[in-house]
């Protein structure tokens, strides 16, 4: 059961980033700028909000960082991203707010597994 919601969280990832990707808000890999400093990726502030823009934020620091939990098998953490994403993703797709949804409900589902 738990490989199972391992399995389905890394589907999730990997469909938020191809959400991501075909609506444009993937940042581009052939840009100089894509990338953000070390110095915005050590933000204490959540979400990196004083450093990044919310999108930014789910390529650089989200999405690698479930991908290294899934990798290792480490506990799922509890999240709930969707309401951080509604306020501060503004323009943010529906089918991304949806995906968003789906890994914070799979995040709940792994925590109860425990």
């Amino acid at each position: 059961m738990v490989n199972q919601v391992y399995q389905d969280m890394a589907s999730a990832i990997e469909t938020l980033v191809l959400l991501m990707d075909n609506e444009g808000l993937w940042p581009s890999t052939n840009s100089t700028d894509a990338e953000p400093s070390e110095t915005a990726l050590r933000s204490q502030v959540p979400f990196a909000l004083d450093t990044m823009g919310f999108e930014s934020w789910l390529a650089y620091v989200f999405i690698p960082k479930m991908k290294h939990i899934l990798s290792a098998q480490m506990p799922i953490p509890s999240m709930s991203i969707t309401p951080a994403a509604e306020q501060y993703f503004t323009q943010a797709p529906p089918a991304i707010l949806d995906q968003l949804k789906t890994i914070d409900g799979l995040s709940s589902k792994a925590n109860l597994n425990e």
